[in-house]
């Protein structure tokens, strides 16, 4: 199917040139005229192990040409740092014209946690532990803007194409509201895809410019954000390659500084953060992946190609354990639906709007609001804080939904409320492509078995209670009716 990218026509996004249509699992880190890279530093421990100190930046003021926009560290990476470029041509980079055509990019952005709070939970219930994740959905969009350069460069894309797929990749989380997954799994109508075209609807300049400076709308946006055709299959790996990196680098770092605690959940986490560092240990420049992938036609369609299928399950591991560890974890699915339940009550009782959610760049101000109501009584729990010492909602897991629902209605009682969430499994990723042009599952069936299984393990179903016999108040009523409509 050709499609306009970039002014020009070409076979959805296809590659200029084939050189890469045989496995390639040597390539460098291409050069960009928006960026450049410098090799892991010699005087760093580990890749990913960055910091800007007086070093750093002697060693990178070696470079000439122009002030970087940004600095960014490359975790578990060869290629570390990188400059994104400030261009002085009359052509901007996606980079620049992305951070001038809509200034909220930046300022929003930059004051979203990556997963909507920075203070993480780890383990289960009172024998759980904490980790601070500092890094932000701003500075996850320029990693994901960066792959996808990164993984077109290095398949010959056209300039054009390149450009696109860097735009796609900086704008795909712009829509996220305040308070990011937190505020999503509360309040229905805040997903990103759903609310990309009316964010962008409230900068006229940034639509009028981009098919002047790109050759597209936003309508061809949207489509590679909601992840169909090739740059939106690029876009998912680029994206999921972002974060997994970042957060893996992070807790890694933090789990020296965690609370330690006992318990028997606490054990699993210790041994899926102890697989983690294995599998980094065992390839420390595991995220060079992005520099192994291929685009090639088969049956008349592009599609993306991992060259290396034992990398690849390395990282699928990775990633399946960051989502036991992390982002399915119950305990923190809990604290994030306590917290979700709170920004559905302030929208409630008119104290913030869907606007304020999806358009506001002052997330302190909401927090404020609930750290006041929670000193006045009004709330049983801080939603920002470590919490009282016993958690308001006690925890229950089921493998099955009927489990679930059946524990559900036995506490169903005037003084409880009550709510049942489904954790799903996540996705293990075996049906990706590889260098032979087949999914990882044919290619390494053993693997793949392992890693769906481990995956399975993801999916439960969670009850919450929550005894609240002795409360009343806006918020507790609003919890009754909340919990009777199931």
């Amino acid at each position: 199917m050709n499609r306009p990218i970039g002014g020009i026509s070409q076979p959805e996004t296809g590659p200029e040139q084939t050189e890469h249509s045989e496995r390639n699992t040597h390539r460098k880190f291409p050069d960009s005229p928006y960026y450049r890279v410098a090799p892991v530093l010699p005087f760093l421990e580990t890749p990913g192990d960055i910091s800007l100190e007086p070093a750093l930046m002697a060693y990178l003021n070696e470079f000439d040409g122009f002030n970087p926009l940004y600095i960014l560290d490359r975790p578990f990476s060869t290629y570390s740092p990188v400059q994104i470029l400030e261009q002085k041509t009359d052509q901007l980079s996606p980079y620049e014209f992305v951070r001038s055509e809509i200034p909220s990019w930046q300022a929003r952005l930059s004051r979203i946690q990556q997963y909507g709070s920075s203070l993480q939970m780890v383990g289960g219930e009172a024998n759980g532990m904490y980790v601070m994740h500092h890094h932000t959905r701003h500075l996850h969009s320029i990693d994901t803007g960066l792959n996808m350069e990164v993984i077109l460069r290095a398949n010959n894309f056209r300039n054009e194409a390149v450009r696109v797929a860097t735009l796609c990749g900086l704008l795909h989380d712009i829509a996220t509201p305040l308070f990011g997954d937190i505020a999503k799994k509360e309040i229905p109508g805040l997903s990103e895809e759903v609310n990309f075209e009316l964010y962008l609807s409230r900068n006229p300049d940034f639509q009028q410019e981009l098919p002047h400076k790109f050759g597209i709308g936003v309508d061809f946006l949207k489509e590679w954000i909601c992840n169909r055709g090739l740059l939106g299959e690029l876009l998912d790996i680029a994206d999921r390659m972002a974060y997994t990196a970042r957060d893996v680098a992070e807790l890694i770092g933090a789990y020296k500084l965690v609370l330690p605690a006992a318990g028997e959940k606490l054990k699993e986490v210790f041994a899926d953060i102890r697989d983690c560092q294995e599998i980094l240990a065992r390839d420390p420049v595991l995220f060079d992946l992005i520099l192994e992938i291929s685009v090639k036609s088969i049956q008349g369609k592009w599609r993306p190609v991992f060259d290396n299928p034992e990398r690849l399950v390395r990282f699928l591991k990775l990633r399946i354990l960051m989502h036991r560890i992390i982002y399915l974890n119950p305990a923190l699915w809990k604290r994030e639906m306590y917290i979700g339940q709170v920004l559905a009550f302030l929208l409630d009782c008119g104290a913030i709007t869907k606007d304020t959610l999806l358009f506001g760049n002052t997330p302190e101000k909401i927090s404020d609001e609930m750290s006041r109501l929670f000193k006045e009584g009004e709330l049983p729990q801080d939603p920002e804080g470590f919490g009282t010492s016993e958690d308001f909602y006690s925890l229950r897991l089921y493998p099955g939904r009927s489990e679930a629902l059946v524990m559900a209605d036995e506490q169903r009682k005037p003084q409880y409320v009550v709510f049942v969430k489904r954790i799903p499994k996540v996705k293990p990723g075996i049906d990706y492509l590889t260098g032979t042009e087949i999914p990882l599952y044919q290619v390494l069936p053993e693997r793949a078995r392992e890693l769906d299984l481990l995956a399975a393990s993801t999916e439960q179903w969670m009850v919450c209670t929550a005894n609240i016999a002795d409360k009343s108040g806006p918020f507790y009523d609003f919890l009754k009716a909340r919990s009777r409509q199931g």
